[in-house]
């Protein structure tokens, strides 16, 4: 990848990072164009439109229009236009989020756009968008509005785990009303805060949506989490719409001598081959385990395998190897490969295997470690040099 391309991409990733929603996606484009020599025009006024130059403007805060006049421009010439979205499918935050059950403390949400629900599980959520001020001063009220984004993690949409869902790899269907329920805080993590509602602490074990009958307060504590509201803000009387967002930000996938970012080299245990017939007793077969000291934390994480190992008399021949990735205990991925015959050398062999990826999906998570096992096809195979 070019220098230039490079740019482009780095680009783009901090644009999309720093883009949580569309009001953020639209701020952080009038940053960029401005640095560029854009001027913002409004719909409001009339326009004086110079050729040569280059204007935007903005609607609502989430839709942005940026257009440039050629030098040699007339009217009745064509133009380009190029489009898009300035929002994603997320989960937006109700009007009422307070919702409680046995114990813990859990935040409605609904659906926004077309998206692929079930990648919404098991990652760092938390939220962003913008906040709704009022204000009074000498009895005249004024609204503002300021974007708002959490840095840290605080929510978490989690999966059940298999001895609680025996027939989830048949088959999972996200419902949205149930399963997208992100995970806030426990009542016992509220009360040691000493954050409690208008209207008494939370009881655990019951179901408390913000809108019971004998809670006519109309408050933000009665709609939403003391607790949550403490991030957002101390005591703002405010309308909001927050959205959430994957807190990871993203990152370059490429292939190239110097990658972005560190692919893990295995290194197996050097294994001895002495004499053929040592390693291959008759009448069992003949391998060696190569412990990894690797793990990967996610899914999807690319790594590659290199071993060496000595042949000092015989041929080895029908050398296979095996690589086995296992999760928290549970094999999730196996590779066979035949590696081939190998002669006797002073010098000891290197194999280095291709580049892989640890197993990535919506059950293939957490923590992986990587066990390598060398053998022989059988004991048959070996033959001695002449």
């Amino acid at each position: 990848m070019s220098k230039d391309e490079g740019t482009v991409v780095s680009d783009l990733i901090n644009f999309l990072n720093a883009s949580p929603t569309a009001l953020h996606a639209v701020d952080e484009a009038k940053k960029q164009l401005q640095a560029v020599g854009y001027e913002q025009i409004s719909e409001k006024e009339v326009w004086e439109l110079k050729a040569g130059h280059k204007y935007f403007l903005t609607r609502n805060h989430s839709t942005i229009v940026a257009f440039a006049v050629g030098k040699r421009y007339v009217a009745g010439n064509g133009f380009h236009i190029i489009g898009a979205h300035t929002d994603s499918p997320c989960l937006k935050l109700k009007p009422v989020t307070k919702v409680v059950k046995g114990g813990i403390l859990e935040v409605g949400v609904q659906t926004y756009g077309g998206g692929l629900w079930y990648t919404w599980f098991d990652r760092d959520l938390t939220v962003a968008e913008r906040v709704i001020l009022k204000r009074e001063n000498a009895g005249c009220v004024s609204y503002s509005h300021r974007l708002v984004r959490i840095e840290e993690p605080i929510m978490r949409v989690p999966t059940l785990a298999i001895h609680l869902d025996r027939g989830v790899n048949d088959g999972f269907k996200v419902n949205t009303q149930t399963h997208l329920v992100p995970i806030l805080a426990t009542s016992l993590k509220a009360e040691v805060n000493k954050v409690s509602s208008e209207n008494g602490s939370v009881e655990s074990g019951k179901q408390n949506d913000g809108r019971k009958e004998n809670d006519k307060t109309g408050s933000s504590n009665a709609k939403h989490h003391p607790i949550l509201l403490q991030l957002l803000a101390s005591k703002l009387e405010c309308h909001s719409s927050f959205f959430l967002f994957d807190r990871r930000f993203g990152c370059r996938f490429r292939s190239s001598s110097s990658p972005p970012f560190p692919i893990p080299i295995l290194h197996a245990r050097p294994i001895p081959i002495a004499t053929a017939t040592a390693l291959c007793p008759p009448d069992s077969d003949c391998h060696r385990d190569c412990l990894m000291p690797a793990r990967f934390r996610f899914g999807g994480c690319r790594y590659r395998l290199m071993f060496t190992f000595q042949v000092n008399h015989n041929i080895v021949s029908g050398l296979k190897y095996t690589n086995t990735v296992w999760k928290t205990g549970l094999k999730v991925d196996s590779t066979k490969e035949m590696i081939g015959t190998f002669s006797p050398q002073a010098e000891p062999y290197t194999h280095e295997m291709p580049e892989d990826t640890t197993p990535f999906g919506l059950f293939a998570r957490g923590t992986y470690s990587a066990r390598t096992k060398v053998p022989f096809l059988s004991p048959r195979i070996c033959r001695s040099s002449p």
